[in-house]
């Protein structure tokens, strides 16, 4: 029998918080983003997710902008340190047992 690949919504299931919303303010506190108006073009394209209404292509553009010619290995260290910093303190304690499960059970 294969693997069994298990598929679970990041944003409110297994973390407290939406991911792209801490990525964009983590970049602004780490200083990769001098725009005073960054977060606030943030929150209104998040505002036009919730109505179905999102630009996709203005969003990806927004929230990649801060990192576009910055070499791999920086990118590597920076998504490290906002691992550590921002997504693991947000797992929910409940989703932490979860995932050890299914892990444990080879999925």
């Amino acid at each position: 029998m294969g693997k069994t690949l298990t598929i679970f919504d990041l944003d409110n299931t297994l973390i407290k918080g939406d991911s792209s919303t801490l990525w964009s303010r983590f970049m602004v506190r780490e200083g990769w983003v001098n725009d005073p108006d960054y977060l606030a073009r943030e929150a209104r394209l998040m505002e036009d997710y919730d109505r179905g209404e999102m630009n996709i292509a203005d969003y990806v553009a927004l929230i990649q902008a801060p990192i576009i010619g910055v070499a791999k290995p920086e990118v590597d260290a920076l998504l490290a340190r906002r691992g550590r910093r921002e997504m693991r303190p947000r797992v929910w304690h409940l989703a932490w047992g979860l995932m050890q499960s299914f892990r444990a059970r080879g999925e």
